[in-house]
């Protein structure tokens, strides 16, 4: 049978800081800091997607994905996603009229 215990600011701080250094994968990051402070995984994530902790860290993580779209705080990302670049993607005539008309 599980015990519940209260976050403490320390064990915050351990899951704010391994979220900084993995940004584009929370999983891993949410691994990690359960080796440091002893809890699940699971529990990790429960805490910062709707426990308070991405509110109460005052951080926002935010990626692009392949066609351009903006992914905040994705689990999973591509490998090819870059964190500063924007993708707009043209329609064929506009393409084409670029072509003709440059």
């Amino acid at each position: 049978m599980s015990t519940l215990r209260k976050w403490t600011e320390d064990e915050e701080k351990v899951v704010i800081s391994k979220i900084e250094a993995n940004p584009n994968n929370l999983q891993r990051a949410f691994r990690q800091a359960s080796l440091e402070i002893d809890r699940t995984p699971a529990a990790i994530g429960w805490r910062w997607h709707q426990g308070g902790l991405r509110e109460k860290s005052g951080k926002l993580f935010m990626t692009y994905g392949r066609k351009g779209t903006l992914n905040s705080n994705r689990k999973n990302v591509s490998s090819k996603t870059s964190d500063n670049t924007i993708r707009i993607r043209k329609s064929k005539w506009r393409r084409i009229l670029d072509i003709l008309f440059k």
